[in-house]
């Protein structure tokens, strides 16, 4: 049909969700193509890095998408960045399946849809785009992802400037960067920041863990493995 929206994909299949507030729950993942951070220890580089870019971008309609889905399911967009793009003809047919939409973003841009599900995971580093106020304040949850101690304090501080933006019952995660995982300074400094900080007197703070990778969920249908932000010093991001 003429004038159908499409979307860039770079893979979609039915996973379980390994973070946040909806951890352990089947959702189907669609990951969309491209993206203007290009975090450096990004764990789906294969989005935007030129070495890893498919030759061939597949394009999906919100019908398509939507075909095997029935009410109540959950689908979670993502990216890459997925604020590139117009979403809201996505959300409007999966509403109009029953269809729960969730969404993960920088927040850079402005949300174009309407979702039942607002992930937050603003990012900190050389050159990153801080999030916009509308999407702050549609921040169901915010995912930080920490990589040091000096990192740790900067989004901290981002955080609480945001305090009268950010909804009062909004969860706020601290995850460890997945290369440091083992890292157990690092480790301890988000422990010691969620059971002692006055900031988890002012947020709802939870220290995070990426639990789809431990279970194996993501069945990598690209069949290539790209390391974390496409840098293979920095390995293998399951």
């Amino acid at each position: 049909m003429a004038g159908t929206v499409e979307y860039p994909i770079y893979e979609q299949f039915w996973t379980i969700q390994g973070e946040g507030v909806h951890t352990g729950r089947r959702m189907y993942l669609l990951r969309l193509m491209g993206c203007d951070q290009r975090c450096p220890w990004c764990d789906a580089a294969g989005t935007w890095h030129k070495n890893y870019l498919p030759k061939e971008a597949e394009y999906v309609t919100p019908r398509e998408v939507l075909e095997y889905h029935t009410p109540g399911d959950i689908l979670l967009v993502t990216g890459g960045e997925p604020t590139l793009y117009d979403l809201q003809p996505l959300t409007t047919a999966a509403f109009a399946k029953g269809v729960l939409t969730h969404i993960e973003t920088a927040g850079h841009h402005p949300i174009r849809g309407d979702f039942n599900w607002v992930t937050l995971s603003p990012k900190f580093f050389d050159g990153s785009k801080p999030p916009v106020e509308s999407v702050v304040e549609r921040a169901d949850e915010v995912k930080l992802i920490v990589e040091g101690d000096e990192n740790l304090r900067e989004q901290l501080v981002w955080l609480y400037s945001n305090r009268k933006v950010l909804r009062s019952d909004a969860v706020v995660w601290l995850h460890p960067e997945w290369s440091k995982r083992n890292d157990r300074k690092l480790l301890q400094s988000i422990l010691d920041t969620v059971l002692w900080s006055s900031y988890s007197r002012t947020f709802d703070l939870r220290a995070g863990w990426q639990t789809h990778k431990l279970y194996l969920a993501d069945p990598n249908p690209q069949g290539v493995v790209v390391p974390l932000g496409g840098d293979p010093t920095k390995g293998d991001p399951l």
